[in-house]
């Protein structure tokens, strides 16, 4: 088994994944890979990546950003899996940080970590600056878990295992890596972040974080009220009173 996976998923990425993947790559030790899943592009821009020996590509047909999570994952051949979006960079030092700190608590299922924005034209949205300072400024993840989600998907490593444990990424009208999160921490899984840069995050108008619903609010308040009903809310199937007479 290998060491790490990088997955990256990518639909008409022409412009950026070229650069994102040769940012994976340039973190990748002898016993990491690079998974590639091409969710029906029509651009070419997958087909026109370089070769490289640890670089593996797959393509489906357009089914969504969910289905091919679930396709990469189920090729990732690593011990962990580290999520990277095809319009976004990999910070130097990213993967030996984060696969340290995994490994040297069992009981980690993602970590997580700081980024930086940058745009190719125009400004960055106030919002996302203010997200993105919140990230940045966390401590303790698990007592934020409840207020936003506390990783950025595209700055996260997680443990293949803990991931699969839980049933891997759900479809569902809910942004699916919050959706992850909490369950993981049902599952009585940690989460934690490193205090360093691991991602820059080129936002522009085509991000799924601002075109797909999913990611609007009530997308956020329904994986709240499922972590909700599943921890703290949960009610007990069956109740037995058992009494002794004297």
């Amino acid at each position: 088994m290998l060491r790490c996976s990088w997955l990256i998923p990518v639909r008409n990425g022409a412009p950026w994944v070229a650069d994102a993947v040769a940012s994976a790559l340039g973190e990748c030790r002898d016993q990491d890979e690079v998974v590639v899943v091409d969710d029906g592009s029509s651009d070419g821009g997958v087909k026109s990546l370089p070769p490289h020996p640890q670089l593996l590509c797959f393509r489906q047909d357009a089914q969504g950003l969910v289905a091919a999570l679930e396709l990469g994952r189920s090729r990732c051949r690593g011990h962990f899996v580290a999520r990277l979006d095809a319009d976004d960079l990999a910070q130097p030092g990213r993967l030996d940080c984060q696969v340290a700190v995994l490994e040297a608590d069992p009981g980690l299922a993602v970590v997580g970590g700081r980024a930086t924005l940058f745009v190719d034209t125009g400004s960055i949205p106030m919002g996302m600056q203010h997200y993105i300072a919140w990230i940045n400024g966390l401590g303790d993840l698990h007592r934020e878990l409840l207020v936003e989600s506390p990783l950025l998907h595209p700055a996260v490593t997680f443990r293949a295992v803990a991931v699969s444990a839980v049933g891997g990424y759900r479809e569902g009208n809910m942004p699916e890596d919050y959706d992850l999160w909490l369950r993981l921490a049902a599952d009585g899984y940690r989460i934690a972040s490193v205090e360093r840069k691991v991602v820059a995050i080129r936002d522009h108008a085509g991000r799924l974080t601002r075109t797909d619903a999913r990611y609007q609010r009530a997308g956020f308040d329904r994986c709240r009220r499922d972590f909700l009903e599943s921890t703290v809310l949960r009610k007990p199937k069956r109740v037995v009173l058992w009494a002794g007479l004297r």
